[in-house]
């Protein structure tokens, strides 16, 4: 009744709207996508809008707002109603109601507030944070998307590394030539490497800023699609330590190529 739940960004309607009856809001991807109306092959969808009624098991809603939401992690339609007309649109459970929104009155903290909530009534009681850290914790938990996504990210770190070692083994094996060259005036192995792991540094880093690059160029191309996407800074400098921790892997294989320079390899 207070609509605490309701949508923050409105592209069309008003929230207040929610109390007529039968009144639903929708979110944009879905009025566009799933809850459009499809006029056959080859011909474009009509968008669901302010006005329209569908039916949500078998009982009639009727479409009084659009909103514009964060894209949901399964790109389902997104739906806003009342607790009461819930209870008609939803099918018969035992139980109903998932969560109760509430909020502070400004003077007390909402981790205070979560206190006594538990303590008055016995129930689990989060903030914002705790309760976006549970939602996470159950997909790691009890769901197999960690483990796929998981075992990508680790093939591509393992061909990635098999890649980055068999570029520094090459680039070795071809400039042995000059590697002994300055051998023979005068630099020292400890040299040599130091040059080396200063090319696998600066190749992490070129190959960092590209890829980052490319990461956020991808981001804005698919921003109008139901791909989800965030790049935080966390992600962005762990791949970088990544990056760099391969390449010098890499060449601490393939440096043993220094090891046995022989000056004499420069008159071949």
């Amino acid at each position: 009744s207070t609509l605490i739940g309701a949508p923050h960004t409105m592209l069309a309607g008003n929230v207040t709207a929610l109390r007529e009856p039968d009144a639903i809001i929708i979110n944009k991807k879905g009025a566009d996508d799933k809850l459009a109306t499809d006029q056959g092959p080859g011909l474009p969808k009509i968008p669901m809008r302010v006005g329209d009624t569908l039916e949500v098991n078998d009982q009639r809603a009727h479409v009084v707002g659009v909103c514009d939401l964060t894209k949901t992690f399964l790109s389902q339609p997104v739906v806003y109603t009342t607790y009461k007309r819930a209870l008609n649109y939803a099918p018969f459970e035992r139980k109903l109601l998932s969560f109760v929104m509430v909020k502070t009155d400004g003077k007390v903290s909402p981790q205070e507030l979560c206190k006594r909530i538990k303590a008055k009534t016995g129930f689990a009681a989060y903030t914002k944070e705790e309760f976006e850290q549970l939602t996470m914790n159950y997909y790691l938990k009890y769901t197999g998307i960690p483990t796929n996504f998981g075992f990508a990210v680790f093939l591509g770190l393992l061909v990635g590394a098999a890649i980055a070692g068999q570029i520094f083994y090459s680039f070795i094996s071809d400039n042995l030539k000059h590697l002994s060259l300055f051998a023979v005036m005068g630099a020292s192995r400890t040299l040599l490497i130091h040059m080396a792991l200063i090319q696998a540094i600066w190749l992490a880093f070129l190959g960092w800023g590209i890829g980052g690059g490319c990461t956020a160029l991808s981001g804005f191309l698919f921003q109008r699609t139901e791909l989800a996407y965030c790049l935080t800074w966390g992600i962005f400098l762990g791949s970088g330590i990544i990056i760099l921790l391969i390449c010098i892997a890499a060449l601490l294989i393939s440096i043993r190529r220094i090891f046995k320079i022989e000056l004499w390899t420069m008159f071949k």
